[in-house]
This record gives C-alpha cells, structure tokens and sequence, in this order.
C-alpha cells in the first residue's frame, strides 16, 4: 500500500514537472516580446549595455517579421549609439593597444571613429588624423587585398563573406585610391541590389508559419552549438531557460549540385523554404544560405535511424545537464544553366528545409520544450514525409506528449530516457563519421581526424549506456577509419612533397628564365631608348640609359659599342657647339665694340630700361621708407582741391565735411582737446575758400582752434589722419633708419692744373742718356715720351706739372665724424621742436648713427620732415655742371705776285764788250713776309716754313718747285740775245682750327681737365769724365690743352659763376738745336803711362747739340657768369698783316702796255682770328630724367609704377 502510495506521489509529480514545462515553453515564447519591449525601454532611458545585451537574449523565431526587422535595426542603432557614447580617450587607448598587438586594421577603424568624434578634443581628433594617416599607409595593401577577396566572394554568392569584408574596409575610413573607391563603391551597391531583390521575392513569396526571419550578416555557413543530455551529471530539478548563445560560426566548403535543365521554371519556391533559409541568385546560380536559429537538439541529418519498438518513457525526477554538441549546416548551390528553379531543385530544398526542422525540433526536446518540437516535427514531415528518421521523431514526439499525462514507473521512464540518449549518441557518432568521410574525400585530413576523434570521444562518454557490441563496432569502426586517414594523409603528404619540390624546381626555371627574358625586354628597350636620346642630342640621358642597360647586363657588346659610340658624338658636338659659342662671343664683342665707337650726343644718355630700374629701386626701398604706401595714399588724397565755406560750423561738422570729400579716414582726440586745448565738438569754425588742398585747409581749421600754449595739429599715422594737441602727438614715436651715406662723401677740389711753360718744362729734368737715368724714373734710350716709369724725363710717380697743393685740399676738407655731427644737428635744429631731441635734454626724439644710417626714433611728421631735409640736401647735392670751352682759330692768307725779267745783250763787234740791259726786281718783289703763322711768302723762305707748321706743306703742294705757280722764261739767241722770264702767283687759304676741351663737375667743385702730348728734348749737355762722350739732360715740354674751372648755379639755377683758366699751348716743330762742340784730350782720357814713348796723342773735336723749343702758348684767366646752355666770348686775339710791293724801271713801268714788262709787283695778306668760348650747361639729374622719359614724375601710372613712388 505504502509502495502504491508512493508510486502515486511520484507520478503526479512528474505529470506537474512536465505541466510546468510545457507551460514554461509556452511563455519562453511570449517572454521574447517583453524582453524586446523591455529592451527599447532601456534604450530610451540611456541604458545602451543593458539594452543591448537583453536585445542578444531575444529569440528572432518568436518574433513577428516586423518586430525581427525591427530588432535588427535597433541593434545596430544601440551599437552606434555606444560608440558615440564611448570615451574618446578610451578609444584612443584601445586603438594603441590594438597597434601594439598588430591589429592594424581595427586601430585604423578606431582612429577614424575618434577623428570624428563628437565629445573628442581638438588634439584628441589632431592626433588620430596623424595616426589614421600613418596606418594608411601600412593597411592600405591589405585593405586591397581584402577588396579583391570580397569582389571573389560576391562574384561566387557568398554576398555575407563580401558584405562583411567590405563592412570591414568601409568603417577603416583608409583612402584606396580612385580607382579602388569606384570599386568599393560599385560592390556595396551590388551588395545592396542583391538585398532588394531579395526583399521583393520575400514579399511576392509570402510569409509562413512563424512569419519571416530577416537576414543574418554574416557567413553562408553556420556551426551551432546545442546541448545533449549527460546521465552521469545528474540534477534535481529542471533548470531556469539560460540565454541562447551566440552562433558559432565555422568554415565549410560549399557543395555544388548541378540541377537538370528545365523549361518552365516553377514559382514561388520561396513558399516551399522555411522561415529561415533565404534563397539567392546571381548569374544562374541558385544559393541556399540558412541563418543561424536558436540552439536547438543535436541530431545528425543525414542519420536514418531504424525503426525500434516504441518505448514507453518513464518519468525520472532526476535529470542530466545537457553538453554541447557542433552541427555544421552547409549551404546548398544549385547551378542552372536555363532556370533558377526546377522541380527536382524544390525537392531537394524541401528536405533541407525538413532536416533543419528536425534539428530545431530535436535541440527543444532537449529543453523540454516538447510543444515546441512536436510542432517543428510536424512541419518537418509536411516538407518531407517520406523521411523514416522524421517519422520516428515525430511518432516519439506524439507517444511522449500521450504518455505525459498517464502513470509511468521510474523504470520505464529511465529506459526510456537512456533509449533517448543512445539514439542521440548513435545520431552524434554517424554524423561525425560522416563528416569524417567527406572531409577525407575533400582531403581535409587534419578535419577529418578530429571528427573521428570527436566521434570516439562520444562513444567513450557514453560507453555506460551503449551496449558492448554496439561500442566495439563502432569503435573499431572509427579506428579504422582513423587509421584510412592517417595512411591517405601520409600518402598524400608525399606525393604533395613531391609535387611541391617539382612545382619548386619548375618555378625556379621559369622565373631565372622570366627574369633573362624580362632583363633582355629591358635592355632592348634601353637601347632604343638611348638611340632616341641620341637622336634628340641628349647624349647625357643617352649615357644614362645605355648605363642603366649595362648595369642590367654587364657583357652586352652592343650597350658598350653603343656607349663608345655616344660619347665620341658627345664630344664632337660639344666641340661644334664651343666653336659656335666662341664665334658668337666675338661677334657680340665685335658688336659692343663698335657701339662704343658711336659718339654720344648728349651730356647725359639714360638707359633704355630706366623704368624698371625704377621701379625696382623703390619697391626696394618702399620697406624702409617713412612715407608708407598707405601713408602716401591719404597725402594723395589730401592734396585734391575742394571748396571751403564755413560759417560757424561746429568743429564735429568740418571734420565730418572732411572724411566725406576726402574718402580719408579722420580720428579725433576729443579728450585731449577738452583738456588741453579747451576745444569740443562744437567749436565753431568759420572759414571760406575755393578749390585749396584739403591738408592746407584742415591746417587753417586746426590753426582756428590752436592756442600759444597748446596747438593743435593733425598727424597720419597707419593711414588715419589723427586730430590731437601736439603734446599728445608727440606721445607716438616710431624708431627708422635713413641712409646718408651719399651726404657724407666730399667733393674735393682740384687745384693742380699743369702750368704751360719752359720754365716748368726745364724744371722737369732728368739726365741719363742712353740706359742711364736719374733717381727721378730712368732712362728712356735717348729721349721719346716720359710717362710711365721708364723713360727720361719725368717718369715714375713724379707729377710732370710740377707740384700740388693737394694737402692743403685734405686739410680744408671735414671728417666724416664732422659730417656725421653737422647732419645731425641740422635734424635736431630744424626738425620738430629742437627741445624734444634727447641731445637738448628732450625725452621724445633721438638721433644715433651708425655706419652712414641714421637711426631716428621721433614722432611719424617728425620723420616726414627728416626725409623732406635729407631730400633737399640731396637734390642741392644732385646738380652738376657740363663746361665746354672751345679754341676756335681762322687763318685766311692771300698772296699775289706778278713780275717779268727782261736781259737784253748786243754784240757790238768792236773793242767794246758787248752792251748788256737787264731789268731784275725779283728781289726786291720775291719777299715780303707779314711774319704771321701761315703766310706765304714766309713759307717759301726756308726756315720760315717751319715756323708755318702745316702751312709749308700745304703751300709746296700748290706751287712747282721754284715756289712759284708760274714761270716762263723765253731767250732768243743772236747778235742780240734777249732773255725774258715772267713769274705769276696768285693763292688764298682759309683755315679754321677747333679745340674743345670739356668738364664736367659738381656744383662749387674746382676741377681739370687735360689733354696734351708730352716730348722730351735735350735741354743740356755735359762732357763724360775720363771718356769721349756727352752727357745728355733730358726736359719735358707740354703741347695740348688744359680746362681748369670752378664752376657754381645760382640760386635760381638759371647762371652759373665760372672761374676758368684755361690754356692752349703748342710746341713748334721742328724744335730749333744749337750745336755744341766738345775738345777730349787723348792723354787725359787714356792716361800717360810713358808706354808710348812720351808721344802727345792729340785732341778729339766733337760736336753735338741742344734743342731750344719754341711754344705757342693761348691763355685765359677770368671770373664769369654765364646764362644755362648759353655760350660767352671769353677772349681772343686777332692778328692782320697786309704787304703791297711794286718795284720797277723808271719811266718805262709808267708806260701802258710796256709797264708789264718792265714792273714786278707783289700782295701779301695774312688774317688769324682766335675765339675762347665758354658754354656751361647745368644738369638736373630730374630735368634729363622727364626729358627721357616725359610724365614718369607727375604721372608714374602711365609707365606702370604705382602712385605712390610720385616725389
């Protein structure tokens, strides 16, 4: 009774336990809502880990589609969300961690997020642009390469492999290039395509049962992980619903069935597919490609168990933990070549789909969920009902839900539960050796060996539930089958070792054989290259590929005939190109030489690219210059003209008035004005003018309001015209330099002019006859010209025109300490208020020079008005004067002679001798000389031609020999012989003879200039001591041209005041000698040493000469003022001669007719002007500057110059 009792409470209790169960599945169903309800509640409240991992926890199956897509996207939002909210300093040292473990590509996706984080710093952000930029540049042949996989993966439909690989790339943010972004781009849309078409044939399919899932992210091929009951850990109650884990995901190759070809294709076979399996087409080929569902029962698919007695199932109380089992589902590829769906193929999907049902259904009967697993049973055998193995699950699902209910003892309940477990470890085992198989036939050894070991593990784990035989067959069946895969491996190993040193020793000859043909290919190309070069005459890229080939190949003979070949056509053409080079190089010398030779018109020619030259100076010195580009546009724009009419205007109005017709920005001081001047915006101001500068009328505005005390001035300073009392002006000071070395050079006076005389010229001595020479500079062998060092005469450094005063010149000259200290108190005199300056005991301007620059540190007019100073020195400084004097000299002489000589001898032939008449008055006639240079007459009397220079060689090429221009001379021969002889001449010349020296100099300088010739003559002799000889001593005379003058501009620059000397001076040739004559003793010389007997020797006579020269000299001293460019006779001299002489016989030169013959006559007349001429012409270096170049001054723009540099 006690026992009954007992089996009662026992049964009963099991038949609660089972009740709770299947009331427990039956919520687990309900409670996904609530968990993804509860899950969106976390969300909103900020929550994002707890929501995200309670979103984990929700089962996708027992969820409409709507909420499963739904879920999804919430997700993916938390996921974002969270790395928003993650700290940007955490994840910057996470992804540091990341590059110290080489995950370079998750460091990079970590950097790129920090870079655009929104709570990330500004350094924060910096730093991880640097750093991204640095990974780049290592992931990026990785993400390329990860590109080219996924372009793989997409192509053969594993869309989730491809998906995830671009994911990848995508969030590294890393820059592909263009080409490679154009393809990362064209694969997501593919991606993206596919999932749309996908989504329009789930929604053409319709949905099933359970509604559909959507798809997973991820791998076609999922491993999940289930648990199977374990005996020997036994529990006692059934436990709380864990949390389903996540989805282990395994590699598995993809088995390919070809489908037959069909005409029609079948619709909708989506509707024949389950919940979970999503079918794919791309280019023919149909892809199968399951999702990962909840752990489910372990059951081998392709297991067929045996039909067994139904064993009715006992209830036990204590029941064991379940243990983790891997089942890896492979997608199913169909490929068609005509269509994607065929009836054989929606055969085959069904029982994939039925074997998937059966899994799920297996893996809640392992949670006891058997509501649950009768129901996917169900649905299996509607997919496949011809299945055995779907039948017996189904069967035991119905037998175990009509046997809950009723009574069981724990007997049949353990049998039943052990029967349970023998069966699952029977389907585990197969499925493992059957993986085992196929991985060996896909020789996947290393796989396949630990499926088997897999296997036997679960045989060994169950050994206490299997009966023997059972255990020992399968066993050794799994033995064997290790032992198969361990001889094919072996066997395969070797032949692949084989193959492999093969494959190894092949490819080592193809690529040495790759390589010489690659290196030939490039050679060659090199080569032609060269040849190319060579052509163009770029033999030096020539060499350089020929080099490059040779490197290649060291023994090509072509490369080095070839190089041979280049260099001597590189050197032949340097060659010609040299002599082209030199031949242009004379031509332009040859050019610039006879430009040279172009006499200038002008005083001063400027260059022809005077304007840039301008320009350049001014942009160079525009930095350093007070009057800064802004500064002189706002003077520029108080310098235009506008009308003034104010009648008590406030003084705020005026000022007002001034920035409007100006366009110029004004300030005004008005604090200091109140204070200090007693001056506000009201002020009135009354003042009327028409068309005055702006700056001149806001002076008298400002003079209006100023007092004795406490003046009131404007200043510009940055641009702006700055209205304050002078006191607080003075408060602005800026520090600048101005150059002044250009006033610090002295013109020096040249007072040494030579002196034309004989004095000067016999002063000048020097003896040394021939190699001799004195200390004064040395022989010149006999005489010739002296300058230089090494003739007689001057010579050497020695002056030739006598001595200067150049150091009573140095002493009158200032130093430059002097210079320096007489600019400097000009500034602090005549610049601002001469009490300001720190030198007078001011504490606002001051004055330092250093090295020719003055540097100022006053106020910005202060600084104005130094530069106004330093330019008016500079431009007193800039004026030069052209002096030109000229010698003018006209010579006219006129000679006439007219005479006739008649001799008459008779023969009286007696005693008598005979009767001679003779007319001669030649003599008295042949003459007459007026004694000045250049007559006639004077040049036909012997020495008188010399003293006529030029002119006696001009008259001898005008008359024959006799120095007439006429002779006639007739005789008759007889008794009475007559001679007659008629001269004539008749001449006149008019010469004009200019020497024009011209000087140029500055403004009050004294200067020379000189142009002569210098001629030694032996000036003295002396008898040579014990010797026969004389001792020359040797003078310098002077024959040229010397300007001397000291010139000054008026104040007015139109005359300039001349002090002048100049002097003309010309030795006449041939130099008069007077000879001397020397008596030498010979005894003297030889002396007497009684050797000769005592016999006298005698005496030499020598003779020799000295030279006397006679100078013209023209000389003028005089102190003048002539006009600019103006021309004054400074003096002259003009010399007349005139000589008439008529000589003949008394009565019979009276006679008419017969006077001719008995009457000589002759005229000479002789005229010499001489003209000294001044003509100074003052140049101001402005003045040649706008007569050159017209407007560049007053209009710079027209030459492009900005208007700023007007001055």
């Amino acid at each position: 009774m006690h026992k009954r009792y007992t089996l009662i409470a026992t049964f009963v209790c099991l038949c609660v336990i089972a009740g709770l169960g299947s009331r427990w599945g039956n919520a687990h169903e309900h409670t996904s809502a609530d968990q993804f309800a509860q899950a969106l509640e976390l969300q909103n409240s900020g929550d994002l880990e707890e929501a995200k991992k309670m979103l984990l926890a929700v089962d996708p199956a027992d969820l409409d589609k709507d909420q499963r897509v739904r879920l999804w996207q919430t997700i993916k939002a938390v996921d974002q969300r969270l790395v928003g909210q993650t700290d940007p300093a955490q994840l910057l040292d996470q992804a540091e961690r990341q590059v110290e473990e080489g995950r370079l590509i998750e460091a990079a996706r970590d950097y790129h997020r920090l870079a655009s984080h929104k709570r990330a710093s500004p350094a924060q952000r910096r730093e991880a642009k640097a750093r991204h930029a640095e990974l780049s540049k290592s992931v990026l042949p990785v993400l390329r390469a990860r590109l080219d996989e996924a372009e793989v993966d997409r192509k053969a439909g594993r869309y989730a492999d491809a998906e995830r690989k671009l994911e990848t790339i995508a969030t590294t943010g890393v820059d592909l290039g263009f080409f490679d972004n154009r393809r990362l781009k064209q694969q997501q849309a593919g991606i993206a395509g596919h999932h749309e078409q996908m989504s329009v044939m789930a929604v053409s399919a319709g949905q099933g049962d359970e509604g559909e899932v959507p798809r997973v992210e991820g791998d076609a091929e999922y491993a999940v992980e289930i648990d199977v009951a374990q005996p020997d850990r036994p529990r006692a109650a059934d436990p709380e619903p864990a949390p389903r884990p996540e989805p282990v995901i395994e590699k598995a190759p993809d088995p390919v069935v070809e489908a037959p070809p069909a005409k029609d294709p079948t619709p909708r076979v989506e509707d024949m597919l389950g919940d979970d399996v999503e079918l794919i087409t791309e280019g023919g080929v149909v892809q199968v490609e399951t999702r990962p569902a909840a752990p489910a029962a372990p059951a081998a698919k392709d297991e067929a168990p045996a039909r067994q007695p139904v064993v009715e199932p006992v209830p036990v109380v204590e029941i064991s933990e379940p243990t983790p089992v891997r089942i890896i589902e492979e997608p199913v590829v169909i490929e068609s070549a005509s269509a994607p769906a065929v009836p054989d193929l929606i055969e085959r999907l069904k029982k994939l789909e039925a074997q998937r049902r059966l899994s799920e259904g297996r893996q809640a009967e392992l949670r006891k969920e058997y509501a649950v697993a009768r129901r996917k049973f169900e649905k299996a055998a509607e997919l496949d009902p011809a299945s055995e193995e779907v039948q017996a699950a189904l069967e035991r699902a119905k037998a175990r839900g009509t046997t809950a209910s009723g009574p069981r003892n724990v007997l049949d309940r353990q049998i039943q539960q052990e029967g349970l477990e023998r069966q699952n470890v029977y389907a585990e085992f197969e499925q493992l050796m059957k993986q085992a198989s196929d991985l060996l036939v896909k020789r996947s050894f290393n796989q396949a060996q630990e499926a088997v070991q897999q296997a036997k593990s679960v045989l060994d784990s169950r050994q206490s539930i299997l009966p023997q035989e059972d255990y020992r067959n399968r066993r050794n069946r799994a033995e064997v089958l290790d032992a198969e895969i361990d001889a094919r491996q072996r066997e395969t190993e070797a032949k692949q070792m084989l193959e492999v040193e093969e494959a190894k020793a092949q490819a080592e000859r193809e690529l040495r054989e790759k390589e010489e043909m690659d290196r030939d290919r490039e050679v060659d190309r090199l080569l032609r290259r060269a040849i190319e070069f060579q052509m163009e005459l770029r033999f030096d890229d020539a060499l350089a590929a020929v080099n490059q080939a040779l490197f290649r190949d060291p023994n090509n003979e072509a490369a080095m005939a070839l190089k041979s070949m280049i260099e001597i056509h590189q050197q032949t053409d340097l060659t010609r190109r040299m002599r082209e080079e030199r031949a242009m190089q004379v031509t332009r010398h040859s050019t610039e030489n006879l430009e040279a030779t172009i006499p200038p018109t002008e005083i001063m020619v400027y260059p022809t690219d005077w304007v840039r030259i301008t320009r350049d100076r001014w942009l160079a010195s525009g930095e350093d210059s007070a009057d800064t580009r802004i500064n002189n546009e706002v003077k520029l724009k108080l310098r235009k003209p506008i009308p003034i009419n104010f009648d008590a205007n406030p003084l705020l109005s005026v000022i007002e008035f001034f920035r409007t017709t100006t366009g110029v920005n004004f300030y005004v001081n008005w604090n200091a004005l109140r204070d200090d001047a007693s001056v506000d915006e009201e002020t009135p101001i009354t003042l009327t003018l028409s068309d005055i500068p702006a700056s001149d009328a806001l002076d008298l505005v400002l003079r209006q309001i100023s007092t004795d005390v406490e003046p009131v001035q404007y200043s510009i300073i940055k641009g702006i015209v700055q209205v304050s009392t002078k006191r607080e002006l003075t408060t602005t000071t800026v520090i600048r330099s101005h150059n002044i070395r250009d006033l610090l050079i002295q013109v020096p006076d040249f007072r040494n002019a030579p002196e034309f005389d004989l004095n000067s010229a016999l002063s000048n001595t020097s003896s040394g006859g021939s190699g001799g020479g004195s200390s004064s500079g040395g022989g010149s062998s006999g005489g010739g010209s002296s300058s230089g060092g090494g003739g007689g005469g001057s010579g050497g450094s020695i002056n030739v025109f006598g001595d200067s005063d150049s150091d009573d010149e140095e002493e009158d000259l200032l130093t430059r300490e002097e210079l320096v200290e007489n600019i400097s108190e000009l500034i602090r005199s005549n610049v601002g208020d001469p009490d300001e300056w720190l030198a007078a005991g001011g504490e606002v301007s001051s004055l330092t020079e250093l090295n020719g620059t003055l540097i100022v540190k006053t106020t910005p007019d202060s600084h104005i008005e130094v530069e106004k100073l330093l330019a008016e020195l500079r431009q007193q400084r800039a004026l030069q004067i052209s002096v030109e004097a000229r010698f003018l000299l006209v010579d006219q002489n006129f000679l006439e002679e007219v005479g006739a000589d008649v001799d008459i001898i008779v023969d009286t032939g007696s005693n008598f001798g005979p009767l001679v008449i003779s007319q001669d008055s030649f003599g008295i006639t042949g003459s007459p000389s007026t004694g000045l240079p250049g007559s006639f007459l004077a040049a036909t009397g012997g020495d008188a031609a010399a003293a006529a220079g030029e002119a006696g060689d001009a008259l001898e090429g005008l008359t024959t020999g006799s120095g007439r221009a006429l002779d006639l001379s007739v005789s008759y021969l007889d008794d009475i012989a007559v001679n007659l002889l008629v001269r004539a001449t008749q001449a006149h010349r008019r010469s004009i003879s200019l020497t024009a020296p011209r000087l140029t100099l500055m403004n009050g300088q004294r200067a020379f200039v000189l142009v002569a010739q210098q001629i030694t003559f032996i000036s003295d002799v002396e008898p040579v001591s014990d010797g026969i000889g004389f001792d020359p001593t040797l003078s310098v005379v002077s024959s040229g041209a010397v300007l001397e003058v000291e010139a000054t501009v008026s104040a007015d620059r139109r005359y300039v005041t001349l002090t002048t000397e100049p002097r003309l001076a010309r030795v006449n040739q041939p130099i008069r000698r007077i000879p001397q004559t020397g008596v030498f003793n010979i005894d003297e010389i030889l002396g007497d040493d009684n050797q000769d007997g005592g016999a006298d020797q005698g005496s030499v006579l020598l003779s020799t000469f000295i030279e006397a020269p006679e100078i013209e000299i023209t000389e003028i001293k005089s102190t003048i003022s002539v006009p600019d460019k103006g021309t004054l006779l400074m003096g002259g001299q003009r010399l007349v001669g005139e000589i008439e002489v008529e000589a003949g016989v008394p009565v019979l030169s009276k006679v008419p007719l017969l006077n001719r013959i008995f009457t000589n006559r002759s005229s000479v007349k002789d005229e010499r002007t001489l003209l000294i001429l001044i003509k100074p012409t003052i140049i101001i270096q402005s003045e040649q500057e706008d007569q050159n170049f017209p407007g560049l001054r007053e209009n710079p723009e027209e030459y492009g110059l900005d208007s700023r540099f007007t001055y």
